[in-house]
């Protein structure tokens, strides 16, 4: 065996074996994106469907004996650019009347940057309150959202 034949012989191997590594690296990164263990998890569906149940639903939170219920559309899924529609409203927990005078504090809270990026304040003479937020990347957002009687509230 020649030497040229020896040298063609051990390029085709390493040729060989580096298409083997790439192929062998593929297989992992489909079985990671695919979830533990390289196969589908049907729980994961199941946990969509919950969690596009939870996000449907008003928020809400009621202490003082005031409700306050926070909308926000879309929920998810928001575009770059695009506005999201916010509106919050409070009534007596009670009766279900509004209560008049409310100020309302609105945070836009990055989650990966850890800060707040947009704040505003505004009262609502009718217990509620709406406005929106084009927001300017497509990371994660928590929207904080409180409410406060004046000395002019009916509560």
């Amino acid at each position: 065996m020649s030497i040229k034949q020896l040298s063609l012989i051990l390029t085709a191997l390493v040729l060989i074996g580096a298409l083997g590594w790439v192929v062998y690296l593929a297989r992992v990164e489909a079985g990671d994106q695919a979830g533990p263990g390289g196969h589908e998890m049907a729980a994961g569906e199941e946990e969509d469907e919950e969690h596009a149940k939870l996000m449907a639903q008003p928020k809400e939170a009621t202490g003082g004996g005031a409700r306050l219920t926070v909308t926000l559309d879309p929920q998810t899924g928001a575009t770059v650019g695009e506005p999201v529609r916010f509106g919050a409203r409070v009534v007596n927990a009670s009766t279900g009347q509004p209560v008049t005078n409310v100020m309302f504090s609105f945070e836009f809270y990055h989650v990966e940057d850890d800060k707040i990026v947009f704040a505003s304040r505004g009262l609502g003479p009718d217990g509620s309150i709406s406005f929106q937020y084009a927001p300017f990347d497509g990371v994660p957002y928590e929207v904080r959202v409180s409410a406060a009687p004046t000395a002019q509230s009916t509560l």
